[in-house]
């Protein structure tokens, strides 16, 4: 993260570095867990090109509309695994 950080943000004096520099886009997926714990975070996603971003997004909505998950509520894995709110009535 802080090499990221020096990228955008590099110390001063150093344009001529930054023009050596390559920065990248990526289309992710990235979903937290524990942030309200606040000493233990988790962190995971998927990160790939806009087509293949694109194909996920396609094939999620389409396993939720199959299982009758309301796609404006989406999937929320601590009701899921407490059966909460659409889980309720899942065996």
């Amino acid at each position: 993260m802080w090499q990221l950080a020096r990228l955008l943000h590099p110390p001063s004096g150093s344009i001529a570095i930054l023009r050596r520099r390559v920065v990248g886009v990526f289309n992710s997926y990235i979903d937290d867990s524990g942030v309200q714990d606040r000493r233990v975070c988790g962190l995971a996603g998927f990160v790939g090109t806009t087509a293949q971003m694109d194909r996920l997004d396609r094939e999620w909505k389409s396993t939720l509309e199959k299982f009758e998950v309301p796609a404006e509520k989406g999937f929320h894995s601590k009701e899921f695994f407490h059966h909460e709110g659409c889980f309720k009535e899942w065996n």
